[in-house]
C-alpha cells in the first residue's frame, strides 16, 4: 500500500512546486475560457451557463483564441479530441503541460456548466439528518446542473438556450421542458477536507487501485455475491 501511495501520489518537494503551478494554470485557463465565452454572447453573462450545442460551439471558439495561450506552460492541440456527453452536461477537452519536471503532461479537463447558490439544498432535504454534516458542509450546499437527454440536441434548435433538453415529440410544451440535476460536489469537497488524513489517503489509494489494477472477473455464484 505504501508503495502505491509513494509511486502514484506522494511527490518530492521539487515536483510539488510544479504540481501547484499546473493546478494554478488550469484553474486560470478555465476562468479565462468562460470569460472569453461571455464576450461572444451577452446571454452567458448570467450565472447560469446552459449546457448543449451552443455552449460547446463557443467553447471550441474560445480554445482557438491565441490570447489564451500567449503565457504560461499550457498548450492546446486543435487536433485533440473534443468530447460532448449528450447524456450528461459535461464537455471534455485536453491540454498539455510543458514544464521543467513534467514534459508534455496531458491534462483532461471536464467542464460542467452549473448554477451555484452557496448554501442551497433541495427543499425536501433534511440536511441535519445527513451523516457527518457540519455547519461548513451545510453552508457549502449543492450545484444545480442543466441536464440534457441522451438524445442529441438538434442543431436547428441549438441556439435556443431556454431549452435544456430535446424531445422527439412535436408537443411545444414538452420541447420546453427543463431538466435539472442536483450535484452535492461542494458539500462533498468540504466533507473530504474535514476528514482525518488517514481517511483521505484511503480514498486516494482506492482511486489508484482502480486505475492501476487489472480487471478481475469474479465468479459471483462461487462467492455467493448474486
Amino acid at each position: 500500500m505504501n508503495y502505491l501511495l509513494e509511486s502514484y501520489h506522494i511527490r518530492s518537494q521539487k515536483n510539488n512546486s510544479e504540481v501547484d503551478s499546473v493546478t494554478f494554470e488550469v484553474n486560470n485557463l478555465v476562468t479565462s475560457i468562460c470569460t472569453q465565452i461571455r464576450k461572444y454572447d451577452s446571454r452567458f453573462e448570467m450565472s447560469v451557463f446552459p449546457s448543449g450545442m451552443l455552449f460547446s460551439e463557443y467553447l471550441k471558439r474560445a480554445l482557438n483564441e491565441p490570447l489564451l495561450w500567449k503565457e504560461g506552460n499550457l498548450y492546446f492541440n486543435i487536433k485533440n479530441e473534443f468530447t460532448i456527453r449528450h447524456d450528461k452536461p459535461v464537455i471534455t477537452f485536453g491540454v498539455y503541460w510543458f514544464g521543467s519536471v513534467y514534459k508534455k503532461l496531458r491534462i483532461s479537463i471536464d467542464l460542467v456548466p452549473a448554477v451555484y447558490k452557496r448554501g442551497w439544498w433541495p427543499t425536501n432535504t433534511d440536511v441535519y439528518k445527513i451523516p457527518l454534516i457540519s455547519p461548513d458542509i451545510k453552508a457549502a450546499g449543492c450545484f444545480l446542473i442543466l441536464q440534457t437527454k441522451k438524445l442529441k440536441i438538434s442543431v436547428d434548435i441549438s441556439h435556443c438556450i431556454s431549452q435544456t433538453c430535446n424531445t422527439e415529440d412535436d408537443d411545444e410544451e414538452l420541447a420546453k421542458k427543463r431538466m435539472l440535476r442536483i450535484s452535492t460536489a461542494p458539500a462533498e469537497i468540504c466533507l473530504m477536507k474535514s476528514l482525518p488524513n488517514k481517511f483521505r489517503q484511503a480514498y486516494v489509494l482506492a482511486k489508484i487501485l482502480k486505475n492501476v489494477c487489472p480487471e478481475i472477473d469474479v465468479e459471483t455464484k462461487q462467492y455467493g455475491l448474486e
